[in-house]
């Protein structure tokens, strides 16, 4: 019964957090001084006030005037976040050679700023963090207050229920109904505990993944289908089951990225020097620093049915006839020569155009980069769909899957 903090607010304390330990480790590692040193203690600080704020997540009070001093918390985290962006793009010119002798000549004064700023910051936290405090206590007292007030009211009519009870079976019925609702209310506050209590427990459990020692993890870099990279830490990614679940969280509902067709396991990875790399041999390339690319797979089937086989002068039809070959009529009546050729059916097995994709002016998908598979299946001996699933399982020889190329967007 604190407040809630928006999903806005804790993006600005993960990524402040991340902005100091960056910073943390770019003072150090240049040369050490007494003012270097007093900003690496306030950028700690600084991450340590922040981190305290995810105490405060996914809980909910009616009062306005914790309402108002959250607003004031949020645009704070907001200032403070974009304060260590600021301060981030300063260090990271200065590591330059240029940088460095401009730094050398003004470092002084420029570290006592940055202290000066971020302390100014975490001064404002820490005033709202404890007017928030003051606020939470003061409501907490008023609560057990009330809860007090509830329990002697309690106690009394449950003295009363005593008195009468020897005479009055309605009120004993009375009391063990209130009993039960005692019982069921308590339950429920243990669960409601309980619940705060693993959220609490989650929140840290993230906080000290993001704590300075685990902010530099090994990374390797995935390119989507539409340029965008996707940066994932190795020691989340074993092989190609623990990829298929991360791209497919990244590409969820972005239908214009090709979403449906990593769904589906339509499409592959391939390596920087164009080789798609099958499933079981991701689990020796996938180190730190690699680039990979998804490539979108569409799929077209062709069925070729020939043409019947008989006769234009007399309608007999011929057995073990050959296509694109002159047939001379078995019947004797008839005799005569003639030519055949077989009919193209194509079944498309893939929406080149789809509604729910984006598409350009033209109708047209932009992928960097897909791959076009074509089955041919003959049709002349299947009479139904059961016949050729019956074949396809038995003579594995009868599909030939054409892949025609990769075709990269740029």
């Amino acid at each position: 019964m604190a407040f809630a903090l928006t999903y806005g607010s804790f993006g600005d304390i993960v990524e402040t957090a991340r902005l100091a330990k960056r910073s943390i480790d770019i003072l150090r590692s240049g040369r050490a001084s007494y003012e270097r040193q007093k900003v690496i203690s306030a950028l700690k600080g600084m991450h340590d006030d922040v981190a305290t704020l995810s105490t405060f997540l996914d809980l909910d009070s009616p009062s306005p005037n914790v309402r108002y001093i959250t607003d004031q918390l949020s645009t704070e985290l907001a200032c403070c976040r974009s304060l260590m962006q600021q301060l981030f793009a300063k260090m990271n010119r200065c590591n330059g050679v240029m940088g460095r002798i401009l730094m050398a000549l003004s470092e002084e004064t420029e570290l006592i700023s940055w202290r000066t700023e971020i302390s100014q910051r975490r001064d404002s936290l820490q005033l709202l963090l404890g007017i928030l405090n003051s606020i939470l206590s003061l409501e907490a007292g008023e609560r057990l207050g009330r809860v007090k007030s509830q329990v002697l009211s309690v106690g009394s009519q449950v003295h009363n229920v005593e008195a009468q009870v020897q005479n009055i079976g309605a009120e004993v019925r009375n009391f063990r109904a209130l009993t039960v609702m005692s019982l069921a209310a308590s339950h429920l506050m243990v669960r409601r505990v309980s619940s705060v209590g693993n959220k609490v427990q989650q929140v840290h459990q993230l906080m000290h993944k993001l704590s300075p020692r685990d902010l530099s993890e090994p990374v390797f870099f995935v390119m989507d289908p539409l340029g965008r990279t996707i940066t994932i830490q190795v020691s989340y990614c074993d092989g190609f089951n623990d990829l298929d679940r991360i791209l497919k969280a990244h590409l969820h509902d972005r239908p214009q990225a090709g979403s449906r067709y990593v769904e589906r396991g339509d499409y592959s990875v391939v390596s920087t020097d164009g080789i798609v790399l099958r499933p079981f041999e991701l689990a020796g390339r996938l180190r730190a620093g690699i680039q990979l690319e998804i490539s979108i797979i569409k799929r077209r089937r062709h069925r070729f049915e020939p043409t019947p086989q008989k006769c234009p002068h007399c309608d007999h039809t011929n057995e073990n006839s050959q296509d694109n070959g002159w047939i001379h009529c078995s019947i004797r009546t008839c005799g005569q020569k003639y030519q055949i050729t077989s009919t193209e059916r194509v079944a498309e097995m893939e929406e080149i155009l789809w509604s729910q994709t984006s598409l350009q002016g033209n109708g047209t998908e932009f992928f960097r980069l897909i791959q076009i598979e074509a089955i041919y299946v003959s049709m002349a001996v299947f009479g139904t769909a059961i016949d050729l699933t019956d074949h396809l399982a038995n003579h594995q020889d009868s599909v030939g899957i054409l892949v025609l190329g990769s075709v990269s967007v740029g």
